[in-house]
């Protein structure tokens, strides 16, 4: 059988230049996917935030709609009573 073993191409120096260089890239991107994640997270709770305070406003506009119908109604009601007596 012949021998299969194929001779290096890069010298182990090479080698561990490029494994460092692929690490330090994988650093770099592991960096900017924390940053995207924090960036996102932070977007998130923002965003909960503000569908709390919208809750909270719900109640009241409610009351401020109920308040101004019961008004016009109020209003309507009394034209036609003043109108009939007259």
């Amino acid at each position: 059988m012949a021998d299969t073993a194929k001779t290096p191409q890069r010298s182990p120096d090479q080698i561990a230049a490029d494994i460092a260089g692929e690490r330090a890239q994988l650093g770099t991107a592991f960096d900017t996917l924390r940053g995207d994640a924090t960036a996102a997270a932070e977007s998130d709770n923002q965003t909960i935030a503000a569908g709390r305070r919208a809750l909270l406003l719900v109640p009241a506009l409610a009351v401020a709609v109920a308040a101004t119908a019961g008004g016009l109604v109020a209003g309507l009601r009394a034209l036609n009573s003043k109108r009939s007596r007259d």
